[in-house]
């Protein structure tokens, strides 16, 4: 009972924290649902993400002219583009992401749509999304959840991370780093989320997420997806 009180209690302290940034944030005032809108590359694709990065981005026919124009190019233009991309996220990161992008919202907003650069790709979504905000709010929480005593989901998450990108070279590995970093996160939201406990389509979500960020930041991913009012995902998961 004390147990569950104290989960609800920490519930709905996040709830009103997601609350109250959904309406202050100038993520959502200026870059409304780029998680959702914002095209992305596989991290980890037979050839380096960096030679075809400069066709990610738009939507529609331009989209298709631009890729194939990038398809047309000298190597050495795409180089040079791709090149000039990664400097100007490294200057917008230099800057500071979130006062970059309360200074140039548009700007911002046109660059995801591009394509964000993997090596910027997980600090973006975590700082768009507010993850990250949620993340410092929260301190020990994930730790806590970690420690919480074995739960009647422990054998089915167990046994589906085996299943989760099966091929992939980070989680191919019986009970390897991967593994064992997708049953932590999936774990702690069984804990953290009674109502939804463990569902197996969540683990192909925190999968992509751990390729680009740490287990407490994809714990806290996970959080803002499925029950921040701007995604509000968790009714996916709720049988």
């Amino acid at each position: 009972t004390t147990t569950t009180t104290t989960t609800t209690t920490t519930d709905n302290r996040v709830l009103h924290q997601l609350a109250v940034r959904q309406s202050a944030s100038f993520v959502d005032e200026s870059i409304p649902a780029v998680l959702a809108t914002a095209p992305a590359t596989t991290a980890h694709s037979s050839q380096s993400p960096r030679k075809h990065a400069h066709v990610r981005g738009g939507h529609g026919v331009d989209n298709v002219s631009g890729v194939l124009d990038g398809m047309d190019a000298p190597r050495g233009d795409q180089d040079d583009k791709v090149e000039e991309q990664l400097s100007k996220w490294a200057r917008m990161m230099e800057t500071g992401f979130a006062q970059y992008a309360a200074r140039h919202p548009m700007k911002v907003k046109r660059r995801i749509r591009k394509g964000i650069p993997d090596e910027y790709r997980g600090v973006t979504w975590l700082m768009v999304s507010g993850a990250n905000q949620l993340k410092l709010e929260n301190r020990g929480v994930y730790r806590d959840l970690l420690n919480h005593p074995s739960t009647l989901y422990d054998a089915d998450i167990d046994r589906d991370t085996h299943r989760t990108f099966p091929l992939h070279l980070f989680f191919r590995d019986n009970h390897g780093m991967g593994q064992q970093s997708l049953f932590n996160v999936l774990r702690a939201y069984s804990v953290y989320d009674p109502g939804v406990n463990y569902c197996q389509g969540t683990g192909f979500i925190v999968g992509l997420m751990l390729l680009f960020m740490n287990e407490e930041e994809a714990f806290w991913m996970l959080v803002t997806l499925l029950k921040s009012p701007k995604y509000n995902m968790r009714g996916f998961f709720i049988d």
